[in-house]
């Protein structure tokens, strides 16, 4: 019987899924929740009424089936699913026979004519309407044919996944919701936020984000800064859109120039973050917010990790760290590019494309553009 340790295990790895939007799959076989009192103590309701809530907000598509018993609670809590299956034999329901009839009648002889008003098997509640598909046994139950058992229960979950595949892509999360829900508790005070706006798509997102949240935090004080660096003969332009954009939106932002040396030894990537940074650090907000996304997040590891970073480089970059007077943070640290991208098309965003971003004879564009790709085809 399911303990709240296991209820949280399985919530963590449904929003691991939901994380990178693998479908759900879940199979349920329980009388109910463990009753001991250590349990309690251990937060088993609580365990359950936090995965009731988590589940029915993901978006990721979940499948449930019932194997054997789903008694109670304990089985809800893990069978909140867009698809919810029934093996032939199987039962399904809030309160066992024998806790109704003690409860109604006093007595557990009742069972069957609680059992009966219950409609607990799986053709009744497929005809309530409670579940979605009742899936056949072989002669004499699941467990005198595994194989048999297991190629009808393949056949199902197969057509249901092909039937999501075909539905619109709805596991894009609400990047404002999510923005909303995950904001951190020490920044609560602050109301000066400054975003860092390249022009480019990840700085456009973040800007709109921010900007979109005000209605939420009334008491946010909204900024923008864009480091002029002086390298790309559009660099100006950039400037000038970063300047539309923040006016449209009632933003102040302010402009800063910075000048690299091309003669230096260092790398032009190297000076122009740290010429960046510098910028970053005059602000006058509490807050400065900059777009890193997790292919950023990404990339900075396994660059770390050529660089003989070892363990240490696998921490990443933080959500949340000091930077001179200011807080740093990266709230997009949990969304990909192709997410950003399907939130600037739905919102209609503008954006400029630094093409210095497919010359890979940077380091960072030859992992982004030939690394990378090879080893998603691996994993």
């Amino acid at each position: 019987m399911p303990r709240p340790e296991g209820y949280r295990k399985a919530l963590r790895l449904m929003k691991l899924a939901e994380k990178f939007g693998i479908p759900i799959m879940t199979f349920v076989d329980t009388p109910g929740a463990y009753p001991g009192i250590g349990a309690e103590e251990r937060g088993q309701s609580e365990a359950i009424g936090r995965n009731l809530y988590e589940m029915a907000r993901l978006r990721v598509p979940i499948i449930c089936t019932v194997i054997g018993e789903g008694g109670s609670g304990g089985a809800l809590a893990i069978a909140v699913g867009d698809q919810v299956n029934m093996l032939q034999y199987s039962t399904y329901s809030v309160i066992s026979p024998e806790g109704c009839a003690s409860i109604l009648w006093k007595t557990a002889e009742r069972a069957s004519e609680a059992a009966e008003a219950l409609g607990i098997t799986a053709n009744r509640l497929k005809t309530l309407g409670l579940i979605d598909r009742v899936v056949n046994e072989p002669v004499g139950g699941a467990h005198r044919d595994h194989a048999q058992m297991m190629n009808a229960m393949k056949r199902v979950l197969q057509e249901q996944l092909k039937d999501f595949a075909s539905r619109p892509d709805r596991s894009a999360p609400d990047l404002l919701e999510s923005l909303l829900a995950h904001w951190p508790d020490n920044l609560s005070g602050l109301c000066a936020f400054e975003v860092g706006l390249s022009g480019g798509l990840d700085s456009m997102v973040l800007l709109s984000l921010l900007a979109r949240a005000r209605q939420y935090r009334p008491l946010l004080q909204l900024s923008a800064v864009h480091v002029h660096h002086g390298l790309n003969t559009a660099a100006d332009d950039w400037a000038l859109h970063c300047q539309d954009v923040c006016r449209q939106l009632g933003i102040s932002l302010r402009v800063e120039r910075v000048v690299i040396n091309r003669a230096a030894g260092e790398s032009l990537e190297a000076q122009a973050r740290q010429k960046r940074y510098m910028a970053f650090a005059r602000s006058a907000a509490e807050v400065l917010v900059l777009a890193h996304h997790l292919d950023d997040q990404s990339e900075t590891v396994l660059l770390q990790l050529l660089r003989g970073g070892g363990v240490r480089a696998l921490s990443g970059m933080p959500a949340l760290r000091s930077l001179e007077s200011l807080q740093l943070w990266r709230p997009l640290l949990g969304f990909t590019r192709q997410q950003l991208e399907q939130y600037a098309a739905q919102q209609g965003l503008c954006w400029v494309d630094d093409d210095s971003n497919a010359d890979i004879a940077y380091r960072r564009n030859l992992l982004r553009h030939r690394i990378m790709p090879l080893l998603q085809q691996y994993v």
